[in-house]
């Protein structure tokens, strides 16, 4: 969310779709630069959040399955112990 949060407004204003700052500048060399900072740090740290967030997610399934198949067979357990409590 906070990676939205900065970089949409950030897009915006540098491709002038929300005109609060004009840089207009006659050195390429800055321009170059400004590009750079605003386009590739967006889109490297858009790949650093996806990548965490492969990384989060696949431990994270595999941990609920394991919890999944151990809760269904907890339940099971519980359920035939009742029944049989109940005929007794």
């Amino acid at each position: 969310m906070v990676y939205l949060i900065f970089n949409i407004p950030l897009l915006l204003i540098r491709t002038n779709t929300i005109p609060i700052f004009k840089i207009y500048t006659e050195n390429r060399d800055f321009q170059s630069w400004l590009d750079w900072n605003t386009y590739g740090i967006t889109f490297v740290w858009g790949i650093g959040l996806l990548i965490h967030w492969i990384l989060v997610f696949k431990f994270r399934f595999d941990f609920l399955r394991e919890w999944e198949k151990k809760k269904i067979k907890d339940i099971i357990t519980k359920e035939e112990n009742e029944s049989d409590q109940r005929w007794n």
